[in-house]
């Protein structure tokens, strides 16, 4: 709207420059020169052109203090340009940033875990002075690390939110990046804002905030190598445990085969001899049910 308020402008100055040029001519008023004259220099100084690549809005600048009016790509008018108004070009191109790597501390097993981060913005055409007041592009760049720093902590601090342990941080990178997000653009971002690639205003810094992504990239250190040495004994546990309800399951076909046989023997003593004949069922796996429970049961009478 601001390009056509110019351009009106514009207009209305070139008409009254034409019919002042044509009062000269017609009336032969030499005096009448200097108005035209000036008509045409206002017109032609006060025209510009907003580019498009990369995509750019002009801010207004009126005897020296920014305001809040700006021009849109193409060609526009500001009355008294580079005398007493003025335009400042501001890039709004996307921008794709990469935020500085950061360390994070899980509470219960203290392990060590490196995080990265990016995000993708544009400046807010709406609180475009706020976003030159931090600096333009090197300031966002300057205070999003700093803002996520901050975030990244309070979120690994939360005891309902946060990762207790560095496997919980590795596999809830969807679950962080909306809790980070949130904490970030101060309000609830659900699975489908994500999903839907919704945009958020980030009012203090001045900026269109698009995409936000997060992810855990490598655990280190002594905690992270002794987490791996505790999670491997309680796999090779668990294994043990699964391991013998196997043998106990066995065990009861068998006891029941015996049962059947007229041979009365207690589940007890069919587990033992059970787990004492493995190490020979497991070199011959094809041998049958009826040789096992056989073999047990003349093992058990003896």
């Amino acid at each position: 709207m601001k390009n056509d308020n110019g351009l009106q402008l514009l207009f209305k100055i070139v008409i009254i420059t034409l019919i002042l040029g044509l009062i000269t001519v017609l009336t032969h008023t030499p005096e009448l020169i200097i108005l035209v004259a000036i008509s045409g220099i206002i017109a032609i100084s006060g025209m510009f052109t907003i580019p498009n690549d990369p995509p750019c809005v002009g801010l207004v600048i009126k005897a020296g203090a920014r305001t809040n009016e700006v021009y849109h790509e193409g060609l526009g008018f500001l009355l008294l340009r580079g005398i007493l108004n003025d335009i400042f070009l501001i890039d709004v191109s996307h921008k794709r940033v990469q935020l500085d790597e950061q360390i994070l501390i899980t509470r219960l097993d203290s392990v060590t875990t490196k995080i990265k981060a990016s995000y993708s913005y544009y400046p807010d055409p709406d609180n475009l002075i706020t976003f030159l007041d931090n600096g333009g592009e090197p300031g966002v760049k300057r205070m999003m690390n700093a803002m996520f720093l901050e975030k990244l902590r309070i979120w690994s601090r939360d005891p309902l939110k946060g990762p207790k342990t560095w496997e919980e941080l590795h596999a809830s990178s969807d679950k962080a990046k909306r809790n980070i997000l949130s904490l970030i653009v101060d309000e609830e971002v659900s699975e489908n804002d994500i999903r839907k690639h919704k945009s958020w205003k980030v009012s203090e810094i001045g900026i269109i905030l698009e995409l936000f992504t997060l992810r855990s990239t490598q655990s280190f250190g002594k905690n992270f190598q002794a987490s791996l040495a505790i999670n491997l004994e309680k796999s090779k546990a668990a294994s043990s445990t699964y391991e013998l309800m196997t043998d106990i399951s066995k065990a009861k076909i068998i006891h029941d085969k015996l049962a059947e046989n007229g041979e009365k023997v207690g589940l007890d003593k069919v587990l033992n001899k059970t787990m004492d004949w493995k190490i020979q069922r497991e070199a011959n796996a094809q041998i049958s049910l009826s040789a096992i429970v056989r073999v047990i049961a003349n093992a058990i009478k003896k």
